[in-house]
């Protein structure tokens, strides 16, 4: 890291909040999700939002929301990436490298902060000198949309671990990308970023890097909400079947960026043994077989026996 920028970053207590958007369809979405982090009763505050768009129309309304949020005491500002591709990961990395504050964090345009999130989890990583990073625990939300108006229609805690445990991140991520904060003078430059070549699971592929040098500490309050959106005329009535069941347009995409998230583990820990078929090749194989799914929801007593005669496990 450089020194001059180390010793800016020390005497800061500046929080950014990097926020990634691209479809104009979620404007309400987004005006939402930024509310939430102005409501935060921490400051100072800076918002970054990446604006992934070739439409000038959506941008300019970004541009004008942003300058409203700055008359609000709370710094705001756009970063631009001029494309069609969606480039998730490139989108977090404008962001980091436009952020000016001593923490930074991250927030979907879906997602949204509680009021005490930002706050909750500076006072800690101040207090614990040997952690660099930290998250809380996060609400997942299961949301139908009226007109604009988002209505829950169910909530769970799909997520909630008593502890951190390298064991359980390994086997899948349960540590959302808005539930952690990073002190940025603890870690060095070149260790946050976000790897461009993964198209999806680029949060995952993040934190086991992280990981594998800071360990975070894990606070046990629930300080921000993931929100899953579906239709009117979908029933939802199980959290995870929801989490385990996303509509992914492209299955392919997800199965091979989960294999090589499976070959980065070996790297990063040797000493980790994956199971016969990874979560990654279950999911495929559901999505590809969709009377697995059915089968699950509707005989789950039935689905157990199944599941250890396909999966083994």
């Amino acid at each position: 890291m450089n020194i001059n920028l180390q010793d800016n970053l020390l005497n800061s207590e500046t929080v950014s909040i990097i926020v990634r958007t691209a479809n104009e369809n979620r404007f309400f979405l987004l005006e939402k999700a930024l509310q939430s982090i102005i409501d935060n009763d921490y400051r100072p505050l800076e918002i970054i939002i990446v604006i992934q768009s070739q439409n000038k129309e959506f941008i300019s309304v970004i541009k004008d929301l942003c300058v409203n949020i700055n008359q609000k005491h709370v710094v705001c500002k756009t970063i631009i990436n001029f494309t069609s591709q969606d480039q998730r990961a490139k989108n977090l990395n404008l962001g980091l490298q436009s952020a000016t504050g001593r923490y930074v964090g991250f927030l979907d345009d879906d997602d949204i902060l509680y009021p005490n999130h930002i706050s909750h989890l500076v006072n800690l990583v101040n207090n614990l000198d040997n952690y660099a990073w930290g998250y809380s625990q996060v609400v997942m939300a299961v949301c139908q949309i009226n007109n604009e108006e988002v209505n829950i229609v169910n909530q769970g805690r799909p997520f909630q671990k008593d502890q951190f445990s390298i064991d359980e991140i390994l086997k899948d991520n349960f540590i959302p990308l808005h539930s952690y904060l990073i002190d940025r003078s603890k870690v060095p430059s070149e260790a946050l970023y976000f790897n461009e070549s993964f198209f999806v699971l680029e949060d995952y592929e993040f934190l086991l890097r992280l990981i594998s040098k800071y360990q975070p500490f894990c606070s046990p309050e629930f300080s921000c909400e993931y929100r899953y959106y579906i239709k009117n005329t979908d029933r939802i009535s199980d959290i995870d079947h929801v989490l385990n069941h996303k509509d992914i347009k492209s299955a392919k995409t997800w199965w091979n960026s989960g294999k090589r998230i499976e070959k980065l583990k070996k790297q990063l820990y040797p000493n980790y043994s994956p199971k016969l078929i990874s979560s990654y090749d279950r999911k495929f194989i559901l999505l590809q077989l969709p009377f697995l799914s059915i089968l699950k929801r509707k005989l789950p007593v039935f689905w157990k026996s199944i599941k250890r005669l396909i999966f083994k496990a």
